[in-house]
């Protein structure tokens, strides 16, 4: 993920919480001014009243990330009757998707680049022939494996899948001991399963793979609102589309704007 912030202190990990705040401090970062390019140069940006109608505010974010921020950073929403899950991307492969679409306007989505989700450091994608269907539909699951390979006598597992935490295993499996394992240790979000002499390896990887969180199935609910603010379900040429207009709409906009700051009689 890209973060639009820029931590400043111990902003905590999967496994250990943040500090106080009065230790910590926090700026926008480089994406998130990305979001917020030239917000208020007149007729770029359409504003209105917030919920409570005390303040005015930008009906959406447009900048040089725009809607893109969907695909880069991993977003996750719950409403009244409405679910929304994104998952996340590598920005340069998102780039080549976008720059293909520019050129080629007309193209079918079998035509773009291939896509998929990007996880730093967690785990292996399994489903990789499913992916396709889910940035053409909107909707999917994504299934992730951790990484591990067998030593002499112990599984080394070296990766867990996103937002899994290595001691959450550990204490899963010592509440609920499987037969063959003799051992477990956890050390910087790795384990050591240590087995018997006499352990069905491939049953226990069997059996870890189904009951613990090395192997976890996430949820891809493309749902987010329009410019009109009405939720539904987006593609991924949707998402590419609505880009490169806001993109033009904003391109012309400062044009306009800075030919207008330029004459004499506008001023």
């Amino acid at each position: 993920s890209y973060p639009l912030l820029d931590f400043h202190g111990n902003n905590g990990s999967i496994v250990d919480p943040p500090a106080a705040m009065r230790y910590t401090k926090a700026k926008l970062g480089t994406y998130g001014r990305a979001l917020l390019t030239d917000i208020n140069i007149p007729g770029v940006i359409e504003w209105g009243q917030n919920y409570l109608e005390t303040m005015d505010e930008p009906k959406y974010l447009l900048g040089t990330l725009g809607s893109l921020n969907l695909l880069i950073n991993p977003s996750l929403g719950i409403g009244v009757g409405l679910a929304s899950n994104f998952t996340c991307h590598n920005i340069d492969d998102v780039k080549a998707v976008l720059k293909y679409r520019m050129e080629h306007p007309d193209c079918k989505f079998e035509d773009l680049p291939e896509l998929y989700p990007s996880f730093h450091n967690a785990g292996t994608l399994v489903n990789k022939s499913e992916i396709p269907a889910i940035y053409k539909t909107g909707r999917g699951n994504v299934v992730l494996r951790a990484k591990y390979h067998w030593e002499k006598d112990y599984l080394m597992v070296e990766e867990l899948p996103y937002r899994v935490d290595a001691s959450n295993v550990k204490k899963y499996l010592i509440k609920h001991p499987l037969n063959g394992i003799d051992e477990i240790y956890e050390q910087n979000g790795q384990l050591k399963i240590y087995v018997t002499k006499d352990a069905n390896r491939q049953h226990i990887e069997e059996m870890l793979l189904k009951k613990t969180g090395l192997q976890m199935s996430y949820a891809v609910n493309m749902t987010a609102t329009d410019l009109n603010g009405k939720p539904r379900v987006w593609t991924l040429l949707d998402i590419l589309d609505v880009h490169i207009n806001l993109v033009l709409h904003y391109s012309n906009y400062q044009r306009q704007h800075l030919t207008m700051s330029a004459n004499p009689f506008y001023q």
